[in-house]
């Protein structure tokens, strides 16, 4: 494995992998670009070309080329290196026979899919009524290139006639769901006479489709049954080509079905994926949620399709997720807003409500009777109190709930301790942690990470600016060389992370000396700081039990730190009076 990625690293520069999603600009020996993983108007996120390495200063992200592929593309470490091989053109080496069987396979299976794919988009160019209906539904030229939407011809064996002219074997192409074996031998076409559109996973491979009858005869829709590639419950349509996007808008817009999707893209909400013939799952939700822990969902205020989706809703909130309703007019979908005034759909976007204010307006319309009002409140609203994790949030609705029913905060709290009792609605088994805040820490770690930085920076160069061996010493007569050795430490992206942000900071800088007897100087007044909190607490504790020679001794040691204090402040002064 460790061969793959090295092959891989050779071939690929941090450079022109990250280019390929980032607009780069030059600062200095590195680049700088407005970090993909949240929101920013000045660029802080850097890459550092001679160590292979990135990291943003706004949210705290760092890494290689392989954790940037997982944090962007939503995949694990294997995803990232198969996505990565492919960039580089390196055969990726199996440990074991069987696993280069699988892989084997499941290449054939993507072979036969594509080739499907090619052969549905020449289908729709061949078929008037194919190309008029698209046109009609309001699907632009662009979009049908885009989302390389096709045609499955009105008959029994197109397909799979197609594919065996082109070699894919029969029990391939089975696997892959396109043709059904035929009761007396023999297979059939799944799809017949269906706009058909091509379901990618992240990475764009096309796994599956979902196909679309020209009329209004029902089922409107077929899609793919579940194959090795195509997991229903998992795939998101339109993520391929939503991620970025989501990562941008820091939200996720949920809709029904693949011609929302493309609709909704087409009107410039590219931030948007759909289901594909099934429920909202705890999968699709885990999965946004390496994207973005905000969620758009659509709904009419009369369908009865909002309570069923009630488990998706509380998965979602119970995996810290925002979940917001954008509320459309009666009867209308989001296909039909966009083709009426793409305006209208945006402005439902952008006026979504968070679920449980949506709930509880929802409620207040439709329940005029008092009882009724409490029941649906308690059955439909308090559960999802429960279920958020900001014990600020879970205030703000009890009062609002305890406004609306005129009851005391008092009894709304203990119903909804009933239901922590009970359990949530739902408990996800493998809850994700979802865009965690970056660490923080006080002044003290944030200064020896920058002499730590500084130092191993310094070291790494050819010709050391200044003498990192003194700097090392006048640490450790601090009493802090431990913790500058642990903070250094053994670990390479650790280390390759501290040197960039010290890059970054002080390339060039005439003051570097300067900078670190700052650094040092504010390293020994916190450290004497905390020295004296902890003798107070030993001082009010040996007061406390009577000890007064301990007290005394005590003393005496809080007066010689008052007065090492007031030099350091003291110097402090007369060098920004100087500077």
């Amino acid at each position: 494995m460790s061969s793959n990625v090295e092959q891989i690293k050779a071939r690929l520069s941090i450079v022109d992998v990250l280019g390929t999603y980032l607009k780069l600009e030059k600062a200095g020996v590195n680049y700088k670009a407005k970090c993909p993983f949240h929101n920013e108007k000045t660029p802080s996120f850097f890459i550092s070309p001679a160590r292979d390495t990135y990291h943003c200063f706004g949210c705290a992200k760092g890494g290689d080329i392989f954790s940037f592929v997982q944090e962007i593309e939503g995949v694990d470490f294997m995803g990232s290196l198969k996505i990565l091989a492919e960039k580089a053109g390196v055969e990726l080496s199996m440990e074991r026979a069987g696993e280069r069987t699988e892989r084997s396979e499941k290449e054939k299976l993507l072979a036969a899919l594509r080739d499907a794919m090619l052969m549905y988009r020449a289908a729709l160019a061949k078929n008037p009524s194919a190309r008029e209906y698209v046109e009609r539904r309001g699907i632009t030229h662009a979009t049908v290139e885009r989302f390389e939407i096709g045609y499955a011809p009105d008959g029994w064996r197109v397909v799979h006639e197609f594919l065996k002219g082109r070699g894919h074997a029969d029990q391939i192409v089975e696997k892959t769901g396109l043709i059904i074996p035929a009761p007396k031998g023999g297979y059939y076409d799944r799809f017949r006479a269906r706009i058909m559109f091509p379901i990618h996973d992240q990475i764009g491979n096309v796994i599956g489709f979902s196909g679309r009858v020209l009329t209004d005869e029902v089922p409107k829709y077929i899609n793919s049954p579940q194959t090795p590639l195509f997991d229903k419950s998992k795939v998101l349509y339109g993520i391929d080509k939503a991620k970025l996007a989501i990562r941008k808008e820091d939200k996720t817009v949920l809709v029904e079905g693949q011609m929302d999707l493309v609709l909704s893209h087409q009107a410039g909400i590219e931030h948007a994926v759909a289901v594909s013939g099934t429920a909202l799952s705890d999968e699709h939700l885990k999965s946004l949620g390496r994207l973005s822990s905000n969620v758009v969902m659509a709904f009419d205020a009369d369908n009865a399709g909002i309570k069923a989706s009630g488990r998706a809703l509380g998965i979602a909130l119970g995996l810290g997720m925002t979940v917001k309703i954008a509320l459309l007019p009666k009867g209308k979908d989001p296909a039909d807003l966009v083709r009426e005034d793409p305006q209208i759909w945006q402005r439902a976007i952008a006026q979504a409500r968070h679920v449980i204010d949506f709930f509880i307006d929802v409620h207040r319309v439709n329940y005029a009777d008092p009882a009724a009002l409490r029941k649906a409140i308690e059955t439909d609203v308090l559960p999802y109190i429960a279920l958020l994790s900001s014990p600020l949030d879970q205030g703000h609705y009890v009062s609002k709930v305890s406004s609306l029913l005129s009851i005391t905060d008092s009894v709304i709290w203990d119903a909804i301790k009933k239901i922590r009792v009970r359990g949530p609605m739902t408990k996800p088994e493998d809850a994700v942690t979802i865009n965690a805040p970056a660490k923080t820490s006080r002044r003290t770690d944030r200064v020896i990470r920058t002499l730590a930085g500084i130092i191993a920076w310094q070291e790494s160069k050819p010709s050391p600016e200044i003498d990192t061996g003194q700097v090392r010493a006048q640490i450790a007569e601090i009493g802090a060389a431990a913790r500058l050795e642990q903070e250094v430490g053994t670990d390479p992206a650790h280390r390759s992370e501290i040197i960039l942000e010290a890059e970054i900071g002080y390339e060039g800088s005439p003051k570097l000396a300067a900078i670190i007897g700052t650094l040092l100087h504010a390293l020994k007044e916190d450290l004497l700081t905390d020295q004296f909190s902890a003798i107070m607490r030993q001082l009010h504790e040996a007061e406390r039990s009577g000890q007064e020679d301990s007290a005394k001794a005590l003393l005496a040691d809080i007066q010689k730190i008052t007065a090492q204090l007031a030099a350091l402040k003291k110097e402090r002064y007369t060098a920004d009076s100087s500077t």
